[in-house]
Order: C-alpha cells, then structure tokens, then sequence
C-alpha cells in the first residue's frame, strides 16, 4: 500500500494516531484542551474589538475606498489597493460594513474570528501528522498567543494576512487528506482553497514549496515522483499570482530601486530577515509596527546583520550535521520557503521587516520543531509532554500589552519612534494626527520636521507641513515647504492644491490658478480642484470660465454646498438676475451652508 507523504520517517515511529481510538487511556478529554486555549487567545484580543480605524492602510483599504463601497463583485476582481492585488479580502471587507454607518467594530471581531479559526486549524493539521493530542494543543496554543501574531489579528488591514492563512491551513489540510477522501476530492478541495488562499493574499504563492519540502524529506523514493507530479498545478498557480503581485507593486512605485546599499548589503539583507524572525520567536522584545532600513555606521551596516551571515551558517551546518532528524529540517527549510518573498530579495516597501510576515512561517517552524521534540521526548514519561506549553503561556502577558499598543494611531507611532526615532513614516503619522484630528499644528509640525529630518526626499511630509503652516496664516513658509514638496514629487496633487491655496493667501492670483490647473489635470476627478480653479477665475474676473468649473463641480457632486453658493455669486457679479442666483443659495442652504441661511434671512427669502 502507498505511504502517505509526511509520516514515515523514523522520527515519527512512536507517534500516537488520534483517530486510532485511544479513549480508553484518556485521550479523547485531552481534546477539551483546546476550548480553554481557544478562550486565552480571544481574552488576549477582545480588547481591539473596541479600536478604531486606523491612519495607516486602513484609510486606503476602508475608509477612503470608494470601490469597496460601491463596486459590485466584477469591480472588487479587477481592483489593486495600494499596490496589493487581494479581491477575497476586499469582499470580506465589504461584508463587514455596517448599513448607514462605518463603524470598525465589525472588521475587528472578524479579524479575531479568523485567528481562532486558524488556530483550530493548525490544531486540526497537527492532528493530520498524527501528533500527540498535547504537542498539538501546545503548538495552537503558541501560535495563538504569540505577540508577533498580534500586528496580523489587531490591524484592520492585515485582515489578509489571517483570511489568506485560514485557505492556506485548509489546503494544507486537504493535501493530507486526513478523512481519507478520493485522491481527486482531496486535491481538488486543497487546489480550491490553495487559488483563495492567492485571491486574499499573494504571499500564499509559498504553499507547494511547503508541501515540496515534506515530500522529499519523507516520501519514498519509489513513489516520490508521482507526489511532485501532484504538486504541478500548484506551482502553475504560484507563477500566475508570483507575476500579480509583482505587476501590482509596480504600478505604485513600491518596488525600491536605492543605491543607499552596497550589493554585499543587499545579500545580507535576506540573511538578516531569516534570522530576525528566529529571533524575535524567542524573545519577543521590541517589537514595532515598523522596522526601517538600517542606518550604516562609518559604512558599515550594524552589528546584528553582520552576524546574521555566521549565525546561519552555522545553523545550516547544524542542519546538516543532524539531517537525520528530519522534521527539523523540515521547519527551518519550508520556513525560509515562506519568507523568501518578503526577505528583500526583490525591495519592497521602506521596512525591511514585518511582524506581520511571521504569522505564516511560524507555521511549517512550529509544525517541525514541535514534532521534533515530540519524538526527542517520546521515551520519557508523558508529563513531559506539559512542558510543551511553557513557552505559550510565557507569551500570554506580552500579547496582551503588545495589543493595546494598536488602539489607534497615536499610540502605535509613538510606540514605533520611541523605538526607532529614525522611522520617518512614524513620525509623518503622528503629525496627521495632531494635525487632522487634534488641530494641535505647533505639535503636527514638529512631527513633521521630524519626519523630514529622517527622510529628506518625503514629499507627503513636507506637503502636511506646509498645509498646518498654512493652518497658523504662516503662509510664506508654507509656501516654501510646499514647492519642496513638488520639486521631489512634480505630479504631487495635494501638494498643488495647497500651493494654490497658499498663493491665495498672498493675492497671487495666477500663480494659484496655475497650480490649481496643474492639480486638476493630475487628477481631474476630484471635485474640489473645479471648484477651486473656478474661483481663482472668479477673482481674475474671468466669470463666464468661472461659472462653467463650478458647474463642472456640480455634475460630479450634485449636494456641494461651496461650489453652489460660489455659483451664485458668480452669476451676480456677471450681471444675471437675482432670482437665477437665489436658485442656488437656496440648494446651498438646504444642504447645509450657514452662510447661504444666513444671507437669505438677511433678505427674507423662504428656503
């Protein structure tokens, strides 16, 4: 009879099969465990079902998202959000809104929902290589609690992160094939969840390089061939989205091309993300929603890259020294699998690491490591097995704090600069807030100074920095900063907005007009540049152009209040009747407009 992948090794010769019926020796209550693990793990997280959105993703991904909020399924397929390509996770987003209002409640509880389910599942899959029930409760019970876990459960936007890992599980799952279906059942279901698995995030590309690695480790060589042959739809399935993803970071700039680094830097740089995450596994220190790109010293990159070349020498020597005990090297090789899109490899993005990027790759790292030690200890006593807990329950407390660091933004970026003052988004998110929510612009600027400092070439910093000197009618000063902002970014839409805002201030009349028009052709949806450029008109007195943007404003947003009482005025001073004006104060007043009420009281006219 053919042997299933995954459980001939000699390592797993002593393993007890859960399904083979153990009740009598007081296996099945051990299953009951996993209610009380599932309950630390929704303590841990029950308090993010209180925070709100957050400035960072999720503004782009929820809040400010127009597709998710009025795109039908065919939309949702074709749409990228911020260089992501993940149409099931925009679906699942959509099915979290609330009818009449956004509220975050909903997107939080279902992140949460979606850990716990995964954590059954890694549970289920352990149970699939016929773990002992404990090393499989401890295992979940690591995997649910560890704080490197918690930027995937507590953000809004990583709502990908834990849909695409609940397919990921479930394809495993199949691939396994645990309930014994048909060979064609089991597959089929795994390569469907394997294709949603890619659909709600493209990092699950890394599956058939997991399930590769088991079966050269563990299949006979006699039937080792036609298991790899299984595995070609999969690939073919990673190579398409392998190209999405790639297509899709480009189209926003993502994909860095710096010169900061030397081609030795780059190298390290894989090394260093390797070891990083083995590091943090075990002492969870210092955590941050954003690890920056090093700072060299004297050009020399810090002392924990260079060491990260012998460390993992020294571990693939280990390895190789030890080879015989395969499931361990089964869990530091199908881990490397998972990470090898995010080790910069390829430069993406301005973190060269990501707590979030752990969350996947602990799994093959547990899966191995936990089943190694279940057959190092196998001829002890079974209370051993407890001791396999330890290292979940020592993560509890640290989870539960490293949760409360995500209930809003203010909190997470001070968390980051705090310990990385060098992070220039972290200080430029600060500033959003004290400027956008608080009013609070001495303190916005500040951060944005920061920002700049830490990242000369931020062109959004020193737009936000020029809009609250705007705030405080330092408008020479903001126009400054806001003419760096475009000389770094020509194509920066806000950045010319604000310039004509500025320049406005100083009655430059055609000097604003001119960066309002650069704005507007840029991004000629937006609706406030017609209105802005029709009043720059209006003052040069070219009111008959002035009169056809505010219209122009109108046909896109048909309640804009502004753009109606400036219609109005406009229509005045062109010398159209009274009556013809009073139709739009009396819009502008139904919509809302203070002023508009205010002026036709003044006069007594009815709205």
């Amino acid at each position: 009879m053919q042997q299933k992948s995954g459980i001939t090794s000699k390592d797993n010769k002593r393993s007890n099969d859960p399904r083979a019926g153990n009740a009598a020796k007081g296996l099945t209550p051990l299953w009951l465990l996993i209610l009380p693990v599932i309950g630390i793990i929704y303590w841990i997280y029950a308090p993010a079902s209180g925070f709100g959105f957050l400035l960072w993703d999720d503004d782009k991904y929820i809040v400010e998202n127009t597709k998710l909020l009025s795109s039908g399924l065919s939309e949702i397929f074709k749409a990228t959000v911020a260089g992501n390509y993940h149409p099931l996770t925009l679906l699942s987003f959509k099915w979290n809104l609330v009818p009449g209002a956004l509220s975050p409640k909903p997107f939080h509880d279902w992140n949460i929902y979606l850990h716990l389910v995964n954590t059954l599942l890694l549970f289920i899959l352990f149970l699939s290589y016929r773990s002992q029930v404990l090393v499989a409760i401890a295992a979940a019970l690591l995997f649910g609690v560890h704080p490197l876990h918690v930027e995937s459960v507590a953000w809004i936007s990583e709502r990908k992160d834990v849909l695409y890992t609940a397919f990921f599980l479930m394809a495993w799952i199949c691939w396994k094939n645990p309930l014994n279906w048909k060979l064609p059942i089991s597959l089929g279901l795994s390569l469907t969840f394997f294709l949603a698995s890619c659909l709600s995030k493209g990092m699950a590309i890394v599956l058939p390089f997991v399930l590769l690695t088991e079966v050269a480790l563990f299949t006979p060589k006699d039937v080792r061939k036609s298991e790899i042959l299984k595995l070609v739809p999969f690939f073919i399935v990673s190579i398409v989205f392998a190209c999405l993803a790639i297509w899709a970071q480009e189209t926003v700039g993502a994909i860095r091309q710096s010169t900061d680094y030397t081609v030795l830097d780059k190298i390290i740089f894989p090394f260093y993300g390797f070891a990083f995450y083995l590091w943090k596994m075990v002492l969870p220190l210092d955590l941050s929603a954003v690890y920056p790109y090093p700072l060299k010293i004297s050009g020399f990159l810090p002392w924990q890259f260079i060491i990260s070349l012998p460390f993992l020498g020294s571990l693939a020597l280990g390895l190789y020294k030890f080879r015989r005990y395969k499931w361990l090297v089964f869990a530091f090789v199908a881990y490397g699998f998972c990470l090898l899109p995010v080790l910069q490899i390829l430069p993406v993005g301005n973190a060269i690491t990501a707590d979030r990027y752990f969350y996947v790759s602990s799994i093959p790292l547990f899966l191995g490591l936990f089943l190694f030690f279940q057959y190092k200890i196998q001829t002890l006593p079974p209370v051993f097995l407890w001791f396999l807990c330890l290292p979940g329950l020592g993560m509890i407390y640290p989870a539960r704090e490293r949760v409360g660091v995500w209930k809003d933004t203010l909190t997470l970026f001070a968390d980051v600069v705090k310990k990385y003052p060098q992070v220039a988004v972290g200080h430029y998110n600060m500033g959003n807030i004290y400027m956008n929510d608080r009013g609070d612009y001495p303190k916005a600027i500040e951060a944005y100074q920061k920002a700049i400092q830490a990242r000369p070439d931020y062109s959004d910093a020193w737009t936000n920095l020029g809009v609250s000197l705007q705030y405080l009618k330092q408008y020479r000063l903001a126009i400054d900063a806001l003419l760096q902002a475009v000389r770094l970014n020509p194509n920066h839409v806000e950045a010319h907005n604000n310039l004509g805002v500025g320049y406005e201030k100083i009655e430059k009349t055609d000097s604003a007009l001119y960066h309002y028009q650069i704005a507007l052709s840029l991004n000629p949806g937006k609706v406030e540049l017609y209105n802005n450029v029709g009043y720059a008109l209006d003052k040069t007195g070219k009111m008959d152009s002035a009169i056809y943007y505010y219209q122009k404003a109108l046909e896109i947003k048909s309640d804009y209040a502004v753009a109606m009482v400036n219609l109005g005025n406009a229509l005045l001073k062109s010398g159209r009747p009274q009556t013809e004006a009073d139709i739009w104060f009396v819009k502008a007043a139904q919509n809302g407009h203070q002023e508009a009420r205010a002026y036709l009281q003044s006069r007594g006219v009815v709205y």
